[in-house]
């Protein structure tokens, strides 16, 4: 089981692949998400591909435009949880055994790089 963050998982039972990504279109979670991209993602490798295209058809009083998004399909930025320097495990903010020292204001030059990432 590999939880990237809040409503983005991947796990593997009984050798089924089972990968859920909210606000990712059902073909891109089906044909182009792997657990072994949740993976690498988790653990950093920065050679991974995290933006995919989203196009789709809609339709604005009646006339047909083609709108393309660029969406974050991995992402390991979880801003509800405090990742442990193991990266597997995870304390709710304000959980009594995090060091009081910890500020969530404070970034450290790991999370700087990946907000560089994740909104360039």
């Amino acid at each position: 089981f590999i939880a990237l963050r809040a409503k983005s998982y991947a796990y593997i039972i009984e050798d089924k692949e089972k990968i859920k990504a909210k606000g990712i279109r059902g073909h891109v979670v089906k044909n182009h998400m792997t657990f072994k991209d949740h993976k690498r993602c988790l653990f950093g490798d920065t050679s991974l591909e995290v933006k995919t295209a989203n196009v789709s058809i809609r339709s604005f009083k009646h006339k047909l435009k083609t709108i393309k998004a660029d969406k974050l399909t991995y992402n390991n930025f979880d801003d509800k949880r405090v990742i442990l320097e193991d990266k597997v495990h995870t304390l709710a903010h304000g959980h009594y055994s995090i060091e009081e020292t910890e500020s969530s204001n404070d970034f450290d030059e790991s999370m700087l790089e990946l907000m560089d990432v994740l909104y360039a």
